[in-house]
């Protein structure tokens, strides 16, 4: 099995981290999570997975679960600010042979995924202080003060990654003038290209 034996330990616990376990678990590794938040997060709003996120779950076995939680999506409107339409797919048709298209709440995605990786230890309320990299392996040192070593340190720890500095030498990442808006609604409510429409919007 490749990866039999093999120490990895995944900074980061979310979405990213947690797949990443669940895949190296799989390949025979030794598997550790360590993970700045205290625990868990329910916050968040709702999550768009399109045909090819769908068959990413599915390759790691849990599609079937995140479907049970999640809202198919048949028909996606693209619209500009003024909530004029620019594109309407049939999602099916786009992504035929791929997967189907889902939509849920970041936090049940997050717990499916969890759940999928629960023989995976997670040290929450952990960071990593330093990572120093020689031909034994990787040596790091966490935020409580213990040192170990693994042979793979894997950063899943988002854009403001500790992991990255620690690593790379490459600058930190910079804001570049976009944003996204996330739009959520209790039901449907008719925008005035006829489609449903947002009831309340949270950027980032």
């Amino acid at each position: 099995m490749r990866g039999a034996g093999v120490r990895v330990l995944v900074v980061g616990a979310g979405i990213a981290g947690l797949a990443a376990a669940r895949t190296l678990r799989g390949w025979g590794a030794r598997v550790e999570i360590v993970e700045r938040a205290a625990a868990p997060s329910t916050d968040g709003t709702g999550i768009y997975l399109p045909g090819n996120a769908v068959r990413a779950l599915d390759a790691l076995g849990l599609a079937a679960e995140v479907a049970r939680h999640a809202v198919h999506i048949h028909r996606q409107l693209v619209a500009d600010h003024r909530a004029r339409p620019l594109l309407d797919i049939e999602t099916a048709g786009l992504w035929d042979g791929v997967g189907a298209c889902l939509a849920m709440h970041r936090s049940t995605l997050h717990r499916v995924l969890l759940a999928g990786a629960e023989d995976v230890p997670v040290r929450w309320g952990e960071t990593t202080r330093a990572i120093t990299i020689d031909d034994d392996g990787v040596r790091v040192q966490f935020g409580g003060g213990t040192v170990d070593r693994y042979d793979l340190v894997l950063g899943a720890d988002g854009v403001h990654s500790t992991v990255r500095p620690m690593t790379l030498d490459a600058p930190p990442p910079r804001p570049v003038g976009q944003y996204a808006a996330a739009l959520s609604s209790p039901g449907p409510i008719r925008s005035r290209c006829g489609r449903c429409s947002s009831g309340r919007i949270r950027r980032s």
